[in-house]
């Protein structure tokens, strides 16, 4: 009699756990295909059911799709009809995503995927040798150079020697850009305006033959509108000035530097690498190095 009832025993759970598997296969319609989720745009996520009716899973749309998940309810959103994307400039939507697009004259910051920056067409010098380049939003413009005017569609050379410009006894001789006088007695000399209050120049005066020009440091241009005063360059705004990180503009010049964990390649100026302990410690040894050689000359 004993031996029947650990038989039955052992029959009724054995038939539990038979129920409970087909149960747990019904439930599970994530596994078994039975679930009315998209096949293409949705994913279906397995959930715990509160009674033997309620389904075991719900449909989600995949990124970039709104919905119930179910078969053919899953749109696309479009981004763009939002705030435009979070783009300062064009939001150009595509399938299932969306990407920021600048004007032209305008390039994508290295440094975010949503701003624009304006593009300094001059550092390619677009202009001929009678023009400057002068840098505009989203452009450029080629202004004639002293010695040169706007004339139908063309910078032509200015003959100043029609002003007389010159000494009663000295002639006047035109130049592309310029003029000179040449002495009729024998007795002129050249006046050097760049020694009289550096000729207005801001920076750079040079002499020329009966006159002189305004010329200027590495890392400056002359102003278009003034061709006496010097304008700092932002050598940035070009192809982030060569950095493979970040640009930092600085007045005639500019310095590349790394984000966070990152540090200049050795011997590079513009290339970060990713920071390391070896690198680290080379880095700290190479500060020393140079505090050391700073208090030698000091106390020399």
């Amino acid at each position: 009699m004993a031996g029947l009832r650990i038989e039955f025993r052992l029959l009724s759970m054995l038939w539990v756990l038979a129920e409970g598997a087909t149960i747990c296969g019904q439930e599970d319609q994530c596994l078994d295909g039975t679930h009315g989720c998209d096949p293409v745009l949705a994913k279906c996520v397995s959930v715990p059911t509160v009674t033997q009716d309620n389904a075991g899973y719900h449909c989600s749309c995949i990124s970039g799709y709104a919905g119930s998940g179910r078969e053919g309810d899953c749109h696309e959103v479009d981004e763009c009809a939002q705030g435009n994307g979070g783009c300062s400039q064009r939001c150009v939507n595509t399938v299932g995503s969306y990407r920021c697009d600048c004007h032209p004259g305008y390039t994508l910051s290295p440094d975010s995927r949503t701003t624009c920056t304006d593009i300094n067409e001059c550092l390619r010098d677009p202009c001929n040798s009678m023009t400057t380049c002068a840098n505009v939003p989203g452009g450029y413009r080629c202004d004639c150079r002293a010695g040169f005017e706007y004339s139908n569609n063309i910078c032509r050379d200015v003959n100043e020697c029609r002003s007389s410009p010159c000494k009663p006894q000295e002639q006047c001789l035109n130049t592309v850009g310029s003029y000179f006088c040449v002495c009729l007695v024998g007795n002129c000399t050249d006046v050097d305006e760049c020694a009289q209050g550096n000729g207005g120049c801001t920076q750079l005066c040079v002499n020329t033959v009966g006159s002189y020009r305004c010329d200027c440091h590495p890392g400056y241009t002359l102003d278009p509108d003034n061709k006496t005063t010097c304008r700092d360059v932002d050598e940035c705004a070009q192809g982030n000035g060569g950095c493979s990180q970040r640009c930092l503009n600085t007045v005639g010049s500019y310095l590349c530097r790394c984000h966070h964990g990152y540090i200049l390649r050795p011997g590079s100026k513009t290339s970060c690498i990713g920071m390391t302990f070896h690198l680290l410690l080379l880095s700290i040894c190479n500060d020393q190095l140079r505090l050391s050689l700073l208090s030698r000359i000091i106390r020399s």
